[in-house]
């Protein structure tokens, strides 16, 4: 289902917004408890606390609705089981096996859960494999990017920072992109890979890029 969304070209805030609110149309609120389910469910958080917070968030001088917060919950787990089941799956991995890992075989290790830092360890279990393997792609795309001659100045999560001439700005974006699709699609293929690419003299105004004629 989630491969589906990106396969299809769609906006996943969007989707999830159109699935979880009975509305005719999705405006920017609806788009932003969406957004705020997906991060929080992807940080491990329980699904009614996360809706709640997304909620809350999205419309701060609302009054919260108990009652509607577990609707959108379970709208939410009924249209993403396969991710609810797997989320459950790593928790029962880390009890068991004391370690999940990334797509690459990286461990997040923890050998005693208790009742004290079992809530913590069950959001390790659903966030580190998700945002390890993300932070593995931008690694080795920063890697290839350095022995193809970029100066690469910095990784960052799962972005990465490279300074190239601006004579060669062009070629060079699509380059760093095509390295960034090509590790994606290595580590995880199937899936219809999209990368942001901004550009800019400072980090701080970055821009989108569009490609020279």
């Amino acid at each position: 289902e989630m491969i589906g969304i990106f396969d299809r070209d769609e906006d996943p805030h969007r989707d999830l917004a159109k699935s979880i609110f009975p509305l005719q149309e999705i405006g920017k609120e609806e788009r932003t408890v969406a957004k705020g389910i997906w991060f929080g469910k992807i940080y491990g958080g329980g699904s009614e606390n996360v809706v709640k917070e997304a909620i809350l968030k999205a419309k701060p001088t609302a009054r919260y609705d108990p009652a509607e917060g577990l609707r959108v919950a379970r709208a939410f787990e009924d249209r993403f089981h396969v991710f609810v089941g797997w989320c459950g799956y790593q928790f029962m991995k880390l009890k068991t096996d004391g370690y999940v890992e990334t797509l690459t075989g990286r461990r997040r290790r923890c050998l005693l859960i208790t009742n004290d830092n079992k809530d913590e360890m069950r959001k390790a279990a659903i966030n580190a494999p998700i945002q390890g393997t993300a932070g593995e792609i931008a690694n080795i795309a920063f890697t290839r990017l350095s022995q193809q001659g970029f100066q690469c100045l910095l990784s960052i999560h799962d972005a990465v920072l490279v300074q190239v001439p601006d004579v060669s700005l062009n070629s060079d974006a699509r380059r760093v992109l095509d390295v960034m699709l090509d590790v994606a699609r290595e580590i995880v293929p199937g899936v219809k890979w999209k990368a942001d690419l901004e550009v800019g003299k400072r980090w701080g105004s970055l821009m989108k890029w569009k490609p020279a004629e």
